[in-house]
């Protein structure tokens, strides 16, 4: 949850490593489904414990990756006796459980997450709540005087101390505690990134915990089948992989969102400067994506089960999985970079080698070469005009997503390293065709 002023970013790296992390977060993830699926544990604590130890993998390999690419954190740096930095750790603690409590505070205020009401899509969140908040107060102090005595420039840099300082002179002409606040530049980026996490961070637990606790159950199933108690079936051979991509895909994120490290150099760097670049990417997300109504209009990922041809629900099916399994690629690619809204470095490797915006890529196809047909032909069948409407909510689905990626580019065409990038790889979402 650091920003990273643009005097201390780390040097170019065309070969970037940080898909290693990604990798060995989804052993991880996997790893700890075979392991847990068994555990007499509640749902919640097999969820935490997953994260952490993805978490923690991610973290160790993406510190490896830093020495490995020339980048080890740097020794101290400031000339400041240790009184002070403690002093300048213990305001950013402060800050921080302030802005949290805030935070907390807003999540019971808001409806859409019904803490009243105990709503369930983020419940399992609020009961995950309690374990962030005992983390964040025994371990953010050490973790910010060590980062402050061990990072350079850290002490130095704009952190929620400075906001809390331009609050008190908003409230007060004269205020003695700083005489001089921070700039509104890297204040306006600490905050709009408070913000991102603060949206993001909810629903990505919530997509991982709903993912998570069937990858468990398919665990035992697959157990099952082996023990020739099961078998499996045609619809099995979608379901488990479809599964299994969106487990990782959505607890690589979420580690992504969690883990913003002065020791990673992966902190934020900017935040989506413009109103419409925050509109289309939210709408893409609950609950604003149901504004629009299209959403509610397009076929299921799996509408074609209920084809009559078996032809075309494998070639479907197939094309499905493909197209997961590259937007799985695509976050991969990002290790723990991954945010939504936010530049935290440029990403050469992957997918990334041959569009800028594969994900996005990925999830046109799937509409394109799945949903599209599927409403088409089962409209015939039917004799049914529904096909019009989601066709029509396919292609403004895909034209939400092109708004994304062009909002996206104006952001990061303010680094000159992403407009060398795109000098380099010239197609949006398909190589060789756009």
């Amino acid at each position: 949850m650091e920003p990273m002023n643009p005097t201390q970013l780390p040097p170019k790296r065309k070969t970037r490593l940080d898909y290693l992390a990604g990798l060995g977060g989804a052993a991880s993830v996997l790893c700890s489904a075979f392991v847990l699926s068994g555990a007499p544990w509640s749902l919640e604590q097999k969820v935490w414990v997953a994260l952490g130890l993805t978490g923690t993998v991610m973290v160790a390999l993406t510190f490896w990756i830093n020495r490995v690419t020339g980048q080890p954190a740097p020794r101290q740096s400031s000339n400041l006796p240790f009184k002070a930095i403690f002093l300048a750790a213990l305001w950013e603690y402060g800050s921080i459980l302030i802005l949290m409590g805030v935070v907390y505070w807003l999540y019971r205020q808001v409806p859409e997450y019904g803490f009243g009401q105990g709503a369930a899509f983020y419940a399992r969140f609020f009961e995950g709540l309690d374990f962030l908040a005992w983390t964040l107060g025994l371990a953010g102090l050490p973790y910010l005087l060590a980062s402050f005595v061990w990072v350079q420039g850290a002490v130095e840099a704009v952190g929620y101390r400075h906001l809390a300082t331009r609050l008190v002179a908003r409230l007060r002409p004269k205020p003695k505690l700083v005489a001089d606040p921070a700039p509104e530049g890297p204040v306006q980026t600490l905050v709009l990134g408070l913000l991102v996490k603060a949206f993001f961070v909810p629903i990505m637990l919530a997509f991982f915990q709903d993912q998570f606790s069937v990858l468990l159950n398919n665990v035992k199933f697959l157990q099952a089948c082996w023990e020739g108690g099961a078998h499996l079936g045609w619809a099995d051979l979608f379901h488990l992989p479809v599964n299994l991509i969106f487990t990782l895909d959505v607890g690589l994120a979420t580690c992504g969102y969690l883990f913003g490290l002065r020791f990673l150099n992966n902190q934020i760097r900017s935040v989506e400067p413009t109103l419409l670049g925050w509109v289309v990417a939210l709408l893409c997300y609950p609950p604003f994506r149901v504004l629009l109504g299209f959403y509610l209009l397009v076929p299921s990922e799996q509408s074609f089960f209920a084809l009559e041809n078996p032809y075309l629900r494998f070639f479907f099916g197939a094309t499905a999985v493909l197209s997961y399994l590259i937007y799985l690629w695509a976050t991969l690619a990002f290790g723990l970079r991954f945010s939504n809204l936010t530049h935290r470095g440029i990403i050469w490797t992957g997918p990334y080698r041959w569009v800028r915006h594969p994900a996005y890529g990925a999830k046109n196809l799937a509409w394109i070469l799945v949903m599209a047909p599927t409403a088409v032909v089962q409209g015939f069948s039917t004799g049914s005009s529904s096909a019009v409407f989601s066709l029509l909510s396919i292609a403004a689905m895909s034209g939400l997503y092109y708004l994304r990626a062009i909002t996206e580019e104006r952001h990061l065409g303010a680094d000159p390293e992403y407009r060398e990038y795109c000098e380099q790889v010239r197609y949006r979402f398909f190589p060789g065709l756009w």
